[in-house]
């Protein structure tokens, strides 16, 4: 059994811990009156306590693997690739949203139409769109993208490209605690995580992550039914997804090392920390079935 990769498991249980404690933990700042400022700036609060195990992976690692100095990857890459990134995220988001569909549509019957995404307090003045801002396309990115492209990559790496890939986008998927999202942010994850192995570098991730929510925010604030241009944006956006993924990576695929890359080293092995993320995860939802169920 590869421990690395059961590290990196109980890395993810140990996160979505603090993800339950964190409101105990500032209770008296979650009983403020509920507005907009308030709202993000403890989703920096939440965002933040991920330092914690993306920490303790980034000791763990330098105890174990002696000589390894830059385990969080974080180096320059090429102009090209940050360029390519955001315009690439970007339509696979609402490419995989548009293939979907029918999922999507089943999803809503069971679990109702509201997301993380939705459920957000739109920003009505230039001080909340500043914190919201902060909150998703500053904090979010940097410190999600340091423990899942850095961290967890960096740890399931030794099991093959492909299983740090897959596995870091499934703890990536399972961090956001949403069946309805559940296949979008996957396929963003892998996508991300292949910037991640390609370049190896996380600063790629980092843009991607921040490009994506930033469109997410601006899409909140000004999608409504009299303005169409949203919506014509993101079905635009997710036409230009095949023509992206060939630029990217047939074009500029110099840009990218794949090809040094490694099939597999160790085996994965059962992992007891996966197996409660998921637990944890179907519980969860489970119960926002259930309660959207007895709403009906």
């Amino acid at each position: 059994m590869n421990r690395n990769f059961r590290v990196g498991w109980w890395l993810v249980v140990l996160t979505i811990i603090l993800m339950f404690a964190m409101p105990v933990i500032f209770t008296p700042w979650f009983s403020q009156p509920k507005t907009a400022v308030a709202e993000y700036t403890t989703s920096i609060l939440a965002e933040l306590t991920f330092l914690i195990p993306a920490a303790i992976g980034v000791l763990y690692i330098k105890t174990t693997q002696k000589g390894e100095k830059n385990v969080l990857a974080i180096k320059k890459c090429s102009p090209i690739t940050a360029i390519l990134s955001v315009p690439t995220i970007l339509s696979a988001q609402y490419f995989i949203t548009y293939m979907t569909l029918p999922v999507q549509a089943l999803l809503i019957i069971l679990f109702g139409i509201e997301t993380a995404t939705t459920q957000m307090t739109v920003p009505s003045s230039i001080w909340e769109f500043l914190t919201a801002f902060a909150a998703l396309c500053i904090v979010a990115p940097v410190v999600e993208e340091v423990l899942c492209r850095g961290v967890l990559i960096k740890l399931f790496e030794q099991c093959g490209e492909a299983a740090a890939l897959i596995s870091s986008a499934i703890a990536f998927a399972m961090l956001h605690f949403e069946a309805r999202s559940f296949i979008q942010i996957f396929f963003v994850g892998l996508l991300i995580g292949a910037f991640r192995i390609g370049t190896g570098s996380i600063v790629p991730c980092i843009i991607m992550h921040a490009a994506n929510n930033l469109f997410s925010l601006l899409q909140l604030m000004l999608f409504n039914e009299e303005n169409p241009i949203p919506v014509v944006a993101c079905i635009v956006l997710a036409a230009m997804f095949v023509p992206l993924m060939y630029i990217t990576f047939v074009k500029c695929g110099k840009y990218f090392d794949f090809e040094k890359r490694s099939i597999a080293k160790e085996r994965v092995g059962f992992s007891l920390g996966a197996c409660i993320c998921i637990a944890c995860f179907a519980i969860y939802n489970i119960g926002m079935l259930i309660e959207h169920i007895i709403n009906l």
